[in-house]
C-alpha cells in the first residue's frame, strides 16, 4: 500500500532555527511515540501532492499558487504519531529518479478507520540548511 518513505524532525530549539535561517543543527528525529521510541526514519508513507498549495520553484523560492482548495497529504501505517511541531523530509518515488520533498506539518492529523491509517496535511517549506557550527 505505502509506496514513498519519509522521515520526521522535530526542531529542539525553533527559536534558535528561525533566526540562524533554517539552520537544521539542532534538531532531531521524532520518536514514533510517547510509549515506542522507535525513529520515525524510513517510514513506508504515500506522498499526495498537489499543484493548489506552495511549490518549489527552485530550491530557495516557494510560489503560492492562487484558490487553494486542498492540500497535501501524507497518509502512514496508524501507529505513527505526527505532533504539530514536525518537519517532514518525503521521499517520492513516482518521479523520475526520485525527489524528496522538505514539509512542515498543518492541523491535527486524521485517522482513518476503512483503511486503518494516519492521514497529516502537510506543506512545503524551503529545504533547511545543513549548518553545522
Amino acid at each position: 500500500m505505502y509506496m514513498d518513505t519519509f522521515d520526521a524532525w522535530t526542531p529542539e530549539n525553533a527559536a534558535l532555527n528561525a533566526i540562524a535561517g533554517n539552520n537544521i543543527k539542532d534538531w532531531v528525529l521524532a520518536p514514533v511515540s510517547q510509549t515506542n521510541a522507535t525513529l520515525i526514519q524510513g517510514i513506508n508513507c504515500n506522498l499526495h501532492l498537489t499543484p493548489n498549495v506552495d511549490v518549489v520553484d527552485d530550491p530557495g523560492v516557494l510560489n503560492k499558487i492562487a484558490n487553494i482548495d486542498t492540500l497535501n497529504w501524507i497518509t502512514c501505517q496508524p501507529a505513527i504519531n505526527l505532533p504539530a511541531s514536525c518537519v517532514i523530509h518525503g521521499y517520492q518515488r513516482a518521479s523520475a529518479g526520485g525527489r524528496d520533498y522538505w514539509f512542515r506539518t498543518v492541523g491535527e492529523q486524521e485517522n482513518e478507520g476503512l483503511v486503518p491509517c494516519t492521514c497529516t496535511a502537510i506543506i512545503y517549506i524551503k529545504q533547511p540548511k545543513f549548518l553545522v557550527t
